[in-house]
């Protein structure tokens, strides 16, 4: 597949601005936030701790990931990586990319047996299969997911 992963600098934000207004579409969600307001996001994020990487192949950008690492008592290390977004353009859906690109995310930044822990909303049909994917990888996670505006319930996958 040829894919590599780089961490996001300055010069990525409009395109991370473009592929967040993407999910934002993907989720059904009625955002009017502009690209400038994206970007600025990007920025905020990061100076707070974030950290976003982008999915390349030879083609360019296939996707973004914007994770950080959080403290938790649902794990005995006290620590987890809470993925918040994770992205794919439409033409590389469903062909592998996705699990590849997860699998890249895992090995290149977050260490054996890390605890991840993804929001799954189900209003996000596009997103659903890209989730399922994961559900089978060894990695030990923690899906949170909200169900249209209920109280949040956790599942924990087996580890």
């Amino acid at each position: 597949m040829g894919l590599s992963l780089r961490t996001a600098d300055d010069g990525d934000l409009d395109c991370l601005a473009e592929m967040n207004l993407g999910l934002i579409r993907d989720s059904g969600h009625r955002s009017r936030m502009t690209l400038a307001v994206l970007r600025e996001r990007f920025v905020r994020s990061r100076a707070e701790g974030g950290s976003f990487d982008i999915f390349e192949d030879a083609t360019g950008p296939v996707g973004f990931a914007g994770w950080r690492e959080e403290d938790t008592q649902a794990d005995p290390s006290g620590r987890h990586v809470f993925l918040r977004q994770f992205y794919m353009v439409p033409e590389r859906r469903g062909d592998g990319t996705a699990r590849a690109c997860f699998d890249l995310l895992a090995r290149e930044r977050w260490h054996p047996g890390q605890r991840v822990a993804l929001d799954v909303l189900d209003a996000n049909r596009r997103g659903a299969p890209s989730g399922a994917a994961w559900a089978s990888s060894p990695i030990p996670r923690r899906l949170r997911r909200t169900c249209n505006g209920a109280v949040a319930r956790e599942a924990r996958a087996p580890a």
